[in-house]
């Protein structure tokens, strides 16, 4: 890999900073609220960090670098596809989420063939992400998600409805119960009672 091939990816990957996550504007969250897939890749990171050294403190063997590898690639095909929301893929069925997942592994290929066998063991990674067996990319894809239900509760408290914002914890229950991981569901039982705290000193009912 040589100095050209850091800076040509490093420049692929700037546009994601101001690629902005389609789900919030589809939510009617003004443009002032959202985030960046940027700014969503550091978060899960962040939380990756976070849950693995959780694992590791209670003796679970867990490769850190392998799961902060994951987090920061893993939306990284969006530099040259763009975000893609899931409600467009509910709408598209299994041949949409194919079809999204074929483009972003073209995508990252284009991307990483020039780094070499660097490029192969990020594509490598990306890959273990999306075929979530390994207790790293677990971790990394249940930290995708806490991220978006964190993001969710920061514009809470800037003053966007709960209301608004509940599917997104309620499609979220599904996928974090899926991996059946104690400190996921606590995380998650945590995230959510948040919510509807925020929702209640709004004078909000959720249920209505």
């Amino acid at each position: 890999m040589k100095a050209v091939d850091i800076v040509t990816l490093s420049l692929q990957g700037e546009m994601l900073k101001g690629l902005k996550r389609t789900g919030w504007a589809l939510a009617g969250v003004q443009d002032s609220n959202g985030e960046s897939v940027a700014s969503h890749a550091w978060g899960t990171a962040h939380i990756s960090l976070l849950l693995a050294e959780c694992f590791k403190s209670n003796g679970k063997k867990v490769d850190l670098a392998r799961v902060l590898t994951m987090a920061i690639v893993h939306d990284l095909p969006e530099a040259l596809i763009s975000d893609i929301p899931k409600t467009a893929l509910q709408l598209g069925g299994e041949s949409m989420k194919r079809g999204k997942q074929d483009a972003e592994r073209k995508a990252l290929g284009i991307m990483m063939k020039p780094l070499g066998m660097t490029g192969d063991r990020i594509q490598s990674a990306w890959e273990e992400f999306n075929a979530p067996d390994s207790i790293e990319a677990q971790i990394v894809r249940a930290s995708d998600t806490f991220d978006m239900l964190v993001h969710a509760l920061a514009m809470e408290r800037n003053g966007v409805s709960p209301k608004m914002l509940h599917p997104f914890f309620v499609s979220s229950q599904g996928a974090i119960d899926s991996f059946s991981v104690p400190i996921f569901d606590d995380v998650y039982t945590v995230l959510l009672k948040e919510h509807k705290a925020n929702a209640q000193r709004m004078g909000i009912n959720l249920n209505s």
